[in-house]
């Protein structure tokens, strides 16, 4: 048998999901630009938790800017 502690999940393991004014803040552009870069596959889609709701995980959003990074290095 396994504990309560041991089932629960830290909150420091906790992945706090991304709104789309998160993003636009992150990359420093408008929504619609947020929504083109989608577009064209350069962010990642966004995980929608309503209809109306998107959201993106910080890892996806983060490997997106660092392969942005290192195309503007070339």
């Amino acid at each position: 048998m396994t504990s309560s502690t041991e089932n629960s999940v830290k909150s420091s393991q906790i992945e706090h999901l991304l709104k789309i004014t998160d993003v636009m803040e992150i990359i420093g552009c408008a929504r619609s630009k947020v929504y083109e870069l989608v577009k064209d596959g350069v962010l990642p889609r966004p995980i929608y938790i309503t209809p109306t709701m998107p959201r993106w995980q910080p890892k996806t959003v983060n490997q997106a800017i660092a392969k942005l990074a290192e195309k503007s290095k070339k």
